[in-house]
């Protein structure tokens, strides 16, 4: 009790301290038609999060969670498909190159660390000119809501293309697998369990759970990252394009908007931290015991 009650107060004050580094750092954003002094910045910015009075929007006179709901629905529906994308790929190789040990397999392993070392910025820009150049269009968003089944997959490729193979989460997440598959594979009672014909690949899949959730959630801030970079870049009106263009557009910023978008990351990034620990506390018991 006392250790999940430690669980729940870590992460609540990860997300007090996110916020007040978030406000702070909003405070010194340059802005004319705000407060001289950056403290009154900071107590204007905090009290909208704190408050839960996030308003209505600056710029569009609509309710701010109007806003930011839509743009969490984008946001979270590409950074759902780009981790189910990422585990179809990492787990699958990951397994196949755990049972081998030749060139093709060492190949396989440094074609994959090269390919997920370029940045997601990188791979946007280079998947939207090969659209461009291939098939005269560019994958936006604004077509990607008119368009049937297979167009909207064909559009929204290149944006998921860009985040699993961008920013080494691919590589982390394949690494993982790959040296956790050798390890329980070569344990004594793996042996056992072949011996006596039992099912190995249930044990190997169950061994894998945790560690590849870990990898995944250590990743997600590098993801989020990625996603705001490939909304800006493919105008997908996510919380990272909300984000970017209210801090880029001239004038006075729609800070509602702004904290709200970025509170919602945080509280997400959080919310899955503390599973993340939760399920250490479950698994492994007995690293808890000295906290």
């Amino acid at each position: 009790m006392f250790n999940a009650a430690k669980i729940i107060a870590t992460g609540l004050m990860q997300l007090v301290s996110g916020l007040l580094v978030v406000c702070l750092l909003l405070s010194f954003v340059p802005d004319n038609s705000a407060p001289d002094s950056v403290l009154e910045r900071f107590l204007i910015y905090l009290s909208i999060p704190f408050s839960f009075d996030f308003g209505y929007s600056i710029h569009m006179d609509v309710p701010v969670g109007d806003v930011v709901g839509q743009g969490a629905k984008i946001t979270f529906m590409l950074l759902g498909m780009s981790v189910g994308l990422i585990l179809a790929i990492a787990i699958p190789l990951g397994l196949w190159v755990s049972t081998k040990k030749n060139r093709a397999t060492d190949f396989l392993t440094n074609v994959i660390y090269v390919v997920s070392a370029i940045p997601v910025l990188v791979w946007a820009s280079v998947l939207m000119l090969l659209y461009f150049l291939l098939f005269n269009m560019t994958p936006i968003f604004s077509d990607f809501l008119e368009a049937g089944i297979w167009s909207k997959l064909f559009i929204v490729s290149p944006v998921l293309l860009s985040l699993v193979l961008g920013d080494g989460t691919l590589f982390e997440v394949y690494r993982k697998v790959k040296d956790e598959s050798q390890r329980i594979l070569n344990e004594p009672w793996i042996k056992g369990v072949k011996t006596r014909g039992g099912n190995v690949s249930y044990h190997l899949s169950r061994g894998l759970v945790e560690p590849v959730y870990i990898t995944i959630t250590d990743k997600l801030t590098y993801l989020f990252s990625g996603i705001i970079v490939v909304e800006f870049i493919f105008n997908w009106f996510g919380l990272g394009f909300i984000i970017w263009t209210g801090l880029m557009t001239p004038g006075e910023k729609d800070y509602p908007v702004i904290i709200a978008a970025i509170t919602v990351i945080i509280i997400f990034v959080v919310v899955v931290a503390m599973i993340r620990e939760s399920i250490k506390l479950i698994m492994h018991p007995e690293i808890y015991k000295k906290g």
